[in-house]
């Protein structure tokens, strides 16, 4: 199983935006200092319902594709051009393999830029539902399609997609591609935007659901 990386698929937005942003009062607001008391731990994932599941474990992240949907910048290089000084990643995968999940949190200077951010985000995805990744340095082909989901009404800002990606490595015959799922969430609260996704074999809406749940009340426990 290919490891799931939040970061090769968080250029992918679409859906619907919540309320606009207001000026941050810095009331919730998420310093850098906080960034690992918000990001998920491996007993915030549920258990899985597939044949074998033992536990999630802690994954290495790997280095996303500079490169986004219809080859613009990805969700780092944007965040960067929106202001954003501070992001933090993690990711796990289950045992036995089967299913992985990420999380990508950007801490902004103000409500208002994290607020851009998602604005920018989702135009990305609305621009191009349908995109091939040309990897400049290893050659790799990504081809990904993507779908709304619906979303849960938490933080001040949210939306939601499904990718069906297949990915053919340099080399390798275009008949044998590798092929998996992701389902991927942003959700803003304040001044900080969470990007939760969870792939490889299809995750049940249910259970999606409470990791982004989960991810979501991290953050703000950590802001508090």
């Amino acid at each position: 199983m290919r490891r799931f990386v939040v970061s090769a698929v968080v250029a992918v937005t679409v859906g619907a935006l919540g309320p606009a942003a207001e000026a941050n009062d810095h009331s919730g607001t998420l310093e850098p200092a906080e960034m690992t008391d918000a990001l998920i731990e491996v007993e915030d994932l549920p258990p899985l319902d597939f044949p074998g599941f033992v536990e999630w474990q802690n994954e290495p992240l790997e280095t996303p594709s500079p490169v986004g949907r219809c080859n613009g910048p990805n969700a780092d290089a944007r965040a960067l051009r929106t202001g954003s000084s501070t992001h933090g990643n993690v990711a796990f995968v289950t045992n036995p393999p089967g299913v992985g999940a990420a999380e990508a949190i950007y801490v902004f200077p103000s409500s208002r830029k994290a607020s851009t951010f998602v604005v920018r985000s989702k135009a990305a995805a609305l621009s191009c539902t349908t995109t091939e990744i040309s990897d400049p340095v290893t050659g790799n082909v990504t081809t990904i399609a993507a779908s709304r989901l619906p979303t849960m009404p938490i933080g001040d800002q949210r939306f939601a997609i499904q990718d069906r990606t297949t990915r053919t490595l340099a080399g390798q015959s275009p008949l044998e591609p590798e092929r998996w799922v992701a389902d991927v969430a942003y959700v803003r609260e304040n001044n900080a935007v969470i990007v939760i996704g969870a792939g490889g074999s299809e995750v049940d809406p249910p259970t999606f659901d409470s990791i982004v749940a989960r991810a979501w009340f991290r953050l703000k426990l950590a802001a508090s």
